[in-house]
């Protein structure tokens, strides 16, 4: 596990600079129209990159590793070119649909947007739609890389890429506008492209097998690849009401929901990937401890983030975006918009352990079925929630729907896996609760008196000897 944590805090440093290079542009350009259609312009992309990271990562991963501890390398060969040419085919007909009706697409999916501002976004979702095309393939390439065992190259690329596309907007921004975001961004994945194929690239050929392996593998990464994308269309709902208000209201949802992805990644890159590599090989017999006690880990250190998040990050925004393009009211709108995504903070750090099992078991086909069930209840949610109480239901939803997913699919773990005690896990989930909120408590009254640096400080070392027996230590892998 400690490869783990060396590529968990590389990802914490690529993810900062992301919210750093975010935090610029917000600077640059302001929560104005021009932005929000830019992030409007960027739903179909970023809907891409989470099919690429989660159907490729978690589904094709484990049958790609199975193949090269069998030392089969041709056929793992045949496996990875096969997608990469299928996917190559449907999402170039998907941006040539994309370009061509792009207007209407935009007018469609962003109805807030008209007029002058209607046809650049059409521009833009077109531009996005190609680096769509380069997301996809990303995705294929980690998933070769993971099974290489070349984890650092998938956290130091990204890094490299984040840090190149902040110099391409610094460089263009004044001439070409809020389109130097959009040429930053294809560049950001043509770079991760070409440096992820690197020493892969001679082994390409275009050609698709439809062989036994293939068709297999297709069985399992399918239905993920549906659900990750339906599953992704609440963001998608979220930014079509947001369209409709104030200037700001989509910049603020993206900015929130960064925010929280930088903490939800910095914990699940690097222990996820490396448990669905120990869960590929084991038994689960003996990995149901390992299991449990890694459940337990992330639940403790999502409630530390959930603190501090609650505590710090007003003071944290006020430092970084105060200015006069930030008024108090839109502050508090991104403040709020962060809290009203805690929930989805906690359930997406505890489904990315309870989902490895169950991929690498072959139950790809049932996690997808309850993504897509949870989706569609959720976006009528979100549209009843959004007419009655306005913009904030919609991050809610988002919370409710994430915490909800990662229980059930902690009961289908528990009837097709191994038997899970509920009991326990509900104990301790009361005494962090508690323990937590008194936290958040005492310091927030202490806020009065100390500074920010002694506060964090002492919620941290509260925290740690609040939990230093409560981590059962019935298998040190998860542990460490």
């Amino acid at each position: 596990m400690k490869q783990s944590v060396y590529i968990s805090i590389i990802t914490l440093f690529q993810l900062l600079l992301a919210l750093t290079f975010q935090v610029v542009i917000l600077r640059l350009f302001g929560m104005t129209e021009q932005l929000d259609m830019f992030f409007a312009s960027n739903t179909v992309s970023f809907i891409f990159v989470a099919i690429a990271s989660n159907s490729f990562n978690y589904a094709l991963t484990p049958t790609l590793i199975k193949l090269k501890s069998k030392n089969k390398l041709i056929r793992l060969r045949r496996l990875v070119n096969s997608y990469i040419n299928l996917f190559i085919i449907i999402f170039s007909i998907f941006a040539l649909i994309q370009i061509t009706y792009s207007e209407e697409i935009a007018t469609v999916l962003f109805p807030g947007f008209i007029g002058d501002e209607n046809t650049q976004l059409a521009h833009m979702l077109a531009l996005q739609s190609i680096v769509a095309i380069f997301s996809i393939l990303v995705g294929v390439l980690n998933a070769v890389n993971y099974t290489y065992n070349k984890l650092y190259r998938t956290a130091f690329l990204p890094l490299s890429s984040t840090i190149l596309q902040f110099i391409c907007v610094y460089l263009t921004h004044e001439y070409y506008g809020i389109y130097s975001l959009v040429i930053a961004t294809a560049i950001n994945q043509l770079f991760l492209l070409l440096t992820l194929s690197f020493g892969y690239y001679k082994f390409y050929l275009f050609k698709i097998n439809f062989d036994k392996i293939f068709l297999y593998s297709i069985k399992r990464v399918l239905p993920l690849l549906f659900s990750s994308a339906f599953s992704k269309s609440d963001l998608l709902v979220n930014r079509y009401f947001a369209s409709t208000l104030a200037a700001g209201a989509i910049s603020s949802l993206h900015f929130g929901l960064l925010a929280i992805s930088v903490l939800s990644t910095f914990v699940n890159k690097g222990i996820s990937i490396v448990s669905l590599r120990y869960f590929s090989v084991t038994d689960s017999n003996e990995s149901h401890n390992y299991f449990y006690n890694l459940c337990t880990i992330m639940l403790i250190l999502a409630s530390f983030f959930v603190i501090n998040v609650i505590l710090f990050s007003p003071t944290v925004f006020d430092f970084l975006l105060s200015g006069k393009s930030f008024t108090d009211e839109k502050l508090n709108m991104i403040y709020l918009v962060v809290v009203s995504l805690l929930g989805y903070l906690v359930g997406g750090i505890l489904s990315s352990v309870i989902v490895n099992p169950l991929y690498t078991a072959g139950f790809t086909s049932v996690v997808s079925k309850v993504s897509i069930s949870l989706q569609i209840i959720a976006i009528f949610c979100s549209v009843a929630f959004f007419k009655l109480y306005g913009f904030y239901a919609l991050p809610i939803v988002m919370s409710l729907k994430s915490i909800t997913n990662s229980m059930l699919l902690l009961f289908i773990y528990d009837r097709l896996i191994h038997k899970f005690d509920f009991y326990k896990l509900f104990i301790f989930l009361s005494r962090l609760i508690v323990i937590a909120t008194s936290i958040v408590i005492f310091c927030d009254w202490l806020r009065e008196y100390l500074n920010i640096f002694i506060l964090i400080l002492i919620v941290t070392i509260i925290y740690i000897y609040s939990f230093k027996d409560f981590i059962p230590y019935g298998n040190q892998k998860a542990i460490k």
